[in-house]
């Protein structure tokens, strides 16, 4: 049996994100109740022995500024030979064989080859073997990635009641977009006798295209003129039962960040 869970009710492998976000729930007594914002917070669980990401990363929120950063990486947590991570050879997303018996883990950037799998259905495979692609006959997951993010020109914006943040939205993603907004105490001097502090908040959203800014979504955060880093992301996840309680997991997102100031 299989758990697909559409991201939502939100770097790995791939961000900045740090374990100030605290840890995901235990997948074997909490698997239902995982959101994409669980995944993308922590993505290490000692209860999921295999795992494969792959990211689209935007600096500034513009990529005439920053070349897109397309990425692929797995993990396979295979240590004296009997885990079941250490049966496996690969896992296929789409085109793209991420292998799982590199030492230390696989990771590649490779512009812009992985950022097809996104604004597409991709089937997800765990293989055995290096069998070729004509010979896959284990199906575990098809799922819809949604499309790159294109989030409009903003600089350094001042968020404040009202302001108005827009991107390219995706009809066929029904899990939505998160902002989210990273307090860090250390770059805000000016405020940190009275918020010492780190604090994170986030909003998920439909993902039709913008996101009017509200002050009460995010409480944690100091509206102080307060320097925060802005992530605007948008992407899917798959839990995948291998036998008994054995799980592998796949998650593909695409996000744009930089600095804001919350007014």
């Amino acid at each position: 049996m299989k758990y697909i869970f559409l991201f939502l009710s939100l770097s790995v492998l791939f961000s900045s994100c740090t374990d100030e976000f605290g840890r995901i729930p235990n997948p074997k007594n909490a698997i239902e109740q995982l959101a994409l914002i669980d995944v993308y917070k922590q993505l290490v669980s000692n209860e999921i022995k295999i795992s494969a990401t792959i990211a689209n990363s935007q600096g500034n929120f513009s990529t005439a500024l920053w070349e897109e950063n397309n990425r692929a990486s797995a993990l396979s947590i295979c240590k004296d030979g009997h885990e079941i991570a250490c049966d496996y050879e690969s896992i296929i997303i789409g085109d793209h064989v991420l292998p799982l018996k590199t030492p230390g883990g696989f990771r590649k950037n490779k512009h812009p080859e992985y950022k097809s799998v996104f604004g597409q259905e991709v089937d997800v495979y765990l293989e055995e073997s290096e069998l070729s692609l004509e010979s896959r006959n284990d199906l575990y997951s098809s799922i819809y990635v949604p499309e790159v993010l294109a989030v409009g020109e903003m600089g350094v914006p001042n968020l404040q009641d009202g302001f108005t943040i827009t991107w390219n939205g995706d009809s066929d993603n029904e899990n939505g977009v998160y902002i989210i907004l990273e307090y860090t105490a250390w770059e805000n001097p000016r405020l940190y006798d009275e918020y010492p502090q780190n604090q994170n908040d986030f909003v998920n959203v439909v993902d039709n295209g913008s996101y009017t800014f509200q002050l009460s979504d995010f409480p944690n955060i100091p509206h102080q003129n307060a320097l925060v880093k802005l992530t605007i992301l948008r992407g899917v996840f798959d839990i995948v039962d291998i036998e008994g309680e054995d799980k592998f997991r796949v998650i593909a997102y695409s996000q744009a960040y930089g600095y804001a100031r919350v007014n």
